[in-house]
């Protein structure tokens, strides 16, 4: 029995829908927030009023300022962090507003 050459991975087939029907930013932004949860934490998850992907810049606000600046004192480890959970360099760069 020989090996059909219409066959794909299936992250590529699920890949190439998303675009088709546009929900790849969607996607990429229910990623960013779960790993968001999951590398930092509930309490930091329930100071943040919202995480948004601006190409490979996260922008985030936080509540608490002070949350904020120990977050950027530590800015590539997180941000190294959140690639990895996600797996793959999604983020470059993390901005915060309040």
């Amino acid at each position: 029995m020989g090996k059909d050459h219409n066959q794909k991975p299936l992250k590529e087939v699920i890949d190439n829908f998303l675009k088709m029907y546009r929900l790849d930013r969607k996607y990429q932004q229910v990623e960013i927030a779960k790993a968001w949860e999951k590398t930092m934490g509930s309490y930091i998850q329930s100071k943040t009023k919202s995480l948004y992907l601006n190409g490979s810049v996260l922008k985030v606000k936080i509540e608490s300022s002070v949350i904020s600046a120990e977050i950027m004192h530590e800015k590539s480890k997180v941000i190294s962090t959140l690639n990895a959970e996600i797996g793959r360099q999604m983020i470059e760069e993390i901005l915060f507003s309040d």
